[in-house]
């Protein structure tokens, strides 16, 4: 094991460092708390022990545990105090500070430390074997969320994803009393494209409309894939204008696609709550209008011949079915 010494008596450092490096212990020794600590900042390999005496120059072992227990390896790092006290008095203290085990004699017996040292491997082992579980944990929890979270054919945030965040932008964008808009979008006789070409060669026009909308929307859009040719993009911060021109060039850039000879394209539907037309709505009822909105435009867009724009606004009262 790495073990860094640390004591004022250097008859001491030296017995102990000859000894434990016979046991095959790797050894370094120092005299003071300041050196000591440098010695843990310098090391490329944390040191796995530490034993120190309480009482040191320039820096005490209390001090030095302190500082040890505020860094990035405290947890790789076992510390030792040694000291002539006799009963609990300060041990507490010691404790506090970060102390894992204590050597109750000076100058302390090599086969004492041996044992010490035994100890902290075993104990250096169990929190390593923790901390690969707790790891390992993580990674598992992230990938669940992301399979919860995420599309798997396309990378993007599916239903349940769109419709939690739809609720917290609505709440944002009413509190700050800013617009935010949506839009709905289905990919033009997608049916008819999985009879023709399979669905195998189908899911290849979803990832074509994938990459058309990653690459057109900003950053602080959200995009989302309801599943089968159905996408939701919510646009924080964007009235009507903004909108109709973000659904306009996305058409555009989909009008030029090409998926097995058969021409790509799509149809949205688009509607905006501005900061002016908040009422007394609860964020419910507001997730529920901006979505009814979007889906009875692209309803229209669908209806007027496909590979269309319609905002909600632009509709006649007769389609205002749920306004």
């Amino acid at each position: 094991m790495k073990t860094l010494l640390v004591s004022n008596t250097l008859e001491t450092l030296l017995n102990a460092k000859t000894s434990l490096e016979e046991k095959g212990h790797e050894v370094v020794v120092v005299e003071d708390g300041v050196s000591a600590w440098i010695k843990l900042c310098d090391a490329k390999v944390p040191f796995d022990v530490v034993v120190s005496d309480w009482l040191l120059p320039r820096l005490d072992g209390l001090g030095l545990c302190k500082k040890i227990r505020s860094a990035p390896f405290s947890s790789q790092t076992y510390v030792v105090i040694i000291t002539n006290r006799k009963g609990t008095h300060g041990l507490q203290d010691a404790i506090d500070a970060g102390a894992d085990d204590f050597i109750f004699a000076k100058p302390f017996h090599v086969d004492v430390l041996e044992l010490r040292l035994l100890n902290a491997k075993r104990i250096l082992k169990l929190k390593k074997t923790i901390r690969d579980k707790d790891t390992a944990i993580d990674a598992l929890n992230q990938k669940l969320e992301q399979q919860s979270t995420k599309d798997k054919l396309t990378g993007l945030y599916n239903r349940r994803s769109f419709h939690r965040h739809l609720e917290d932008r609505l709440r944002l964008a009413r509190r700050m009393e800013h617009p935010i808009s949506l839009l709905m979008l289905d990919i033009d006789g997608f049916k008819e494209h999985q009879k023709e070409l399979g669905h195998t060669a189908s899911d290849g026009i979803v990832k074509l409309i994938t990459t058309i909308l990653k690459e057109q929307c900003r950053t602080s859009d959200f995009v989302a894939r309801f599943g089968g040719e159905k996408f939701g993009i919510i646009l924080p911060n964007t009235d009507s204008e903004g909108a109709e021109k973000c659904a306009e060039g996305l058409c555009k850039a989909a009008r030029g696609l090409f998926w097995e000879s058969e021409s790509v394209t799509i149809s949205i539907g688009a509607a905006t709550i501005d900061h002016n037309t908040y009422t007394a709505e609860t964020v419910c009822d507001l997730h529920t209008r901006i979505l009814s909105e979007s889906d009875q435009a692209l309803y229209h867009s669908q209806s007027a011949g496909h590979n269309l724009v319609t905002h909600f606004a632009a509709l006649g009262d007769s389609l205002k079915l749920a306004g």
